[in-house]
C-alpha cells in the first residue's frame, strides 16, 4: 500500500511538473486568426537595457555586438535601416550632431508569442525617451520599441514614437544652456531620491568626517542624517525651537540653515529660538545649543535663515523673518515680539563676538554664499514683496550692492523661489530658482537648469563629487545629482 500511495504521488508531481505554467498576457493578430501572446523571459530586457546604456556611454561598438550583422530596424520616420553597419554609420551621425543625446527607459516587457504558423518569438517592448539639442533646439521624444531577440542579440526591430509636448518638456530633468558647463555636469547622470516625506526639507550640508548629508525639516523642528549605509534618520531634536527665544508659537519655528566649523561643530540657523547657535555634531533628542549670537545692538534678530563661513571662522547669514510668516494667509505677520523693522545681511566675527551689519537694503533676503576667493556675497533676493526676484552681488571689500542675475523672466515661466545656493569650486553659482536648480557664470550667464522640482537649498560634498537638493513642502524629498 505504501509502495502505492509513492507512485501516485510521483506520478502526480511528473504530471504537474510538465502542465505549462506560463502566464498568458494577451493576443496578437496573425492574419485571421488570434495568437496568445505570454510572459518571456526577463533577461531579454537586460539585452535592451544594455543597448541604450551603450548608446548614453557613446559606444557603438557594443551597441553593434548587441544586433545581428543581418539586423532590419524600421525607424519611426519609414526609413529602413539593413544591417548593423548602416546603423552603426547613422548613429555615428546622430551623435556627431547632437553629442549631448540621451536615451531614457521607462519601462520594458518581454513576452513570448505562440505564432500558429511559425516557431514562437520573443519581443521586448521599451518605452524611451530621446532628448537631444540645446536650448530652445532642444527636442524631446517618447519611443516604443518593439525588438526581437534571437540568441540573446537584437534581430528586428519596430520603431514607433511621439513628440513630447512643451509643457511635459519643462519636467526635464536636465538642460543645458552653455555646453562650457558640461565639463561639471555629466548631461547623462541620474538624479536619486535619498529621502521623503520631509515637510520642508532645508539647510544640506555635507559632514565630511561622517561621509553623511546633514539637513533639516523646518517644520517639524528636526535635523536629519543620510548616509549611503543607513539612509535617512532623525539626528537631532529639536533643532530649531527650544524655547530659548518668544516668538509665534507656530509655523517655520524649525531650524534652517546650517554649516559645519573648522571644531566639526554644527553651525545652526533657528527660526524659532531667533539666533545663531552651536552644537556638537552628535545624536540627541535633548540638545544642548550654545548661542553664538542672538542680536544686532540690542534688538533680537528675526529669525536667522542661511549662512556660510569664511575661512578665517567669520559667519555671514541673511536675517529675514520667516519666523514671522503665518502659512494661513502667507503673509507676515507684524509682532510687538520683532525688535528689527528690517530684514539684514551680517557678519559676525569671531573676534568681537558681534554681528556687524552689512545691508539692509535687500526687501527679502534668503541664501547667501561666498565666491571661491571670499572678496564677493552673493544673496538671493526672493521677489515675494515686489514680484522682482534677483540675485543680488555684494563686494565685501566696499560693501556696494549690484544686481548680479535677473530671475523675473524665468519667474514667469517655472514654479520656484530664489532660495539657498551654494558657489562651486569653478565659481559658478548653483542657486535655487524659478525651475529647480540654476546654474550661473561669475559673469551671470544662466548656463544649466536641472529640474529638481521646486527647491529649498542645495549642497556639495567635500570633493563636489555629487550635488545634493532640498525638495519644498511641495517636493518633500531630498535627492542627489553625480557631477563629473
Amino acid at each position: 500500500m505504501k509502495t502505492k500511495i509513492i507512485y501516485i504521488a510521483v506520478t502526480v508531481i511528473l504530471f504537474l511538473g510538465c502542465v505549462d505554467t506560463k502566464q498568458k498576457l494577451g493576443y496578437e493578430a496573425e492574419y485571421e486568426n488570434e495568437v496568445d501572446i505570454y510572459v518571456g523571459d526577463v533577461k531579454s530586457t537586460d539585452v535592451i537595457r544594455k543597448w541604450f546604456d551603450s548608446y548614453n556611454a557613446r559606444d557603438l561598438e557594443t551597441v553593434s555586438s548587441i544586433e545581428h550583422d543581418d539586423v532590419v530596424l524600421y525607424a519611426p520616420n519609414g526609413m529602413i535601416i539593413n544591417g548593423s553597419d548602416e546603423h552603426t554609420k547613422l548613429a555615428e551621425q546622430f551623435l556627431s550632431a547632437y553629442p549631448n543625446a540621451k536615451w531614457e527607459i521607462l519601462w520594458s516587457i518581454s513576452s513570448d508569442i505562440a505564432f500558429k504558423t511559425k516557431p514562437s518569438e520573443n519581443w521586448v517592448t521599451t518605452c524611451v525617451t530621446v532628448t537631444y539639442g540645446e536650448g530652445d533646439e532642444a527636442t524631446t521624444l517618447q519611443r516604443i520599441i518593439d525588438a526581437q531577440i534571437v540568441d540573446g542579440k537584437i534581430k528586428l526591430v519596430y520603431g514607433y514614437e511621439r513628440t513630447v509636448s512643451k509643457e511635459e518638456t519643462e519636467q526635464n530633468k536636465i538642460e543645458i544652456y552653455d555646453s562650457s558647463i558640461t565639463e561639471i555636469i555629466d548631461v547623462n547622470a541620474e538624479i536619486e531620491e535619498l529621502a521623503d516625506s520631509i515637510m520642508i526639507p532645508e539647510g544640506p550640508v555635507w559632514d565630511d568626517s561622517s561621509k553623511s548629508l546633514l539637513f533639516v525639516d523646518v517644520m517639524n523642528n528636526k535635523l536629519f542624517k543620510w548616509n549611503e549605509e543607513n539612509g535617512a534618520s532623525e539626528y537631532i531634536s529639536p533643532s530649531g525651537n527650544t524655547g530659548y527665544a518668544p516668538n509665534l508659537g507656530q509655523g517655520l519655528l524649525g531650524a534652517n540653515g546650517l554649516a559645519i566649523d573648522s571644531e566639526g561643530n554644527i553651525i545652526v540657523c533657528q527660526h524659532g529660538d531667533r539666533r545663531l547657535a552651536k552644537i556638537s555634531n552628535s545624536s540627541s533628542n535633548d540638545p544642548a545649543f550654545e548661542t553664538v549670537v542672538d542680536n544686532f545692538e540690542g534688538d533680537a534678530f528675526n529669525s536667522p535663515n542661511d549662512l556660510a563661513i569664511s575661512n578665517d571662522g567669520s559667519i555671514y547669514f541673511s536675517d529675514p523673518a520667516f519666523g514671522f510668516f503665518d502659512l494661513n494667509s502667507y503673509q507676515f505677520v507684524d509682532s510687538e515680539l520683532k525688535g528689527l523693522d528690517f530684514n539684514g545681511i551680517y557678519k559676525y566675527s569671531p573676534e568681537t563676538e558681534k554681528a556687524e551689519l552689512i545691508t539692509k537694503d535687500i526687501d527679502l533676503p534668503n541664501g547667501l554664499a561666498l565666491s571661491p576667493d571670499e572678496k564677493t556675497l552673493y544673496v538671493n533676493k526672493m521677489g515675494m514683496l515686489d514680484s522682482n526676484p534677483q540675485i543680488i552681488k555684494i563686494n565685501l571689500e566696499t560693501n556696494e550692492s549690484e544686481t548680479f542675475f535677473e530671475g523675473k523672466e524665468l519667474a514667469a515661466k517655472f514654479e520656484g523661489n530664489f532660495d539657498g545656493m551654494k558657489v562651486h569650486s569653478s565659481g559658478n553659482i548653483f542657486t535655487t530658482g524659478p525651475g529647480g536648480i540654476l546654474v550661473i557664470s561669475p559673469e551671470g550667464k544662466l548656463k544649466a537648469r536641472l529640474n529638481f522640482g521646486h527647491s529649498t537649498n542645495c549642497a556639495f560634498d567635500t570633493n563636489e563629487e555629487y550635488l545634493y537638493v532640498t525638495g519644498f513642502i511641495n517636493n518633500q524629498k531630498v535627492y542627489r545629482l553625480k557631477l563629473k
